[in-house]
């Protein structure tokens, strides 16, 4: 049960957080202001883990390679990813990333609501 309201509980945490900052009169359009630098190293930040993951799956066992990705097409492979469950020591890279793209969509409602 814990697990299953730990992500629910980030975002509470996040949106109350954000919350109590506005009330204090922080400026957490920091965010906003800086749309374009926060893009621009996102992009940079998602290839780069992208190419790494890619090259990091070549070697990963039989069993945790996407099936699908063993076309021997570098860049069909690549997009479809050679791992299912990529894991960078016990990161698993998908869970994680997935998990701070809610947690920031819920915390940008702060934003759409004011």
């Amino acid at each position: 049960m814990c697990i299953l309201l730990a992500g629910l509980l980030s975002g509470t945490i996040t949106v109350v957080i954000l919350g109590v900052l506005r009330h204090f009169k922080f400026p957490v359009t920091i965010i906003v202001d800086k749309y374009v630098q926060f893009y621009v190293t996102g992009l940079l930040y998602g290839f780069a883990l992208a190419v790494l993951l890619y090259i990091r799956g070549g070697r990963a066992p039989t069993m945790a390679q996407n099936p699908f990705a063993m076309t021997g097409s570098h860049i069909y492979d690549f997009w479809m990813g050679r791992e299912v469950n990529p894991l960078i020591g016990p990161f698993n890279v998908k869970v994680g990333l997935f998990r701070v793209g809610v947690i920031g969509m819920v915390s940008n409602f702060d934003f759409i609501l004011v």
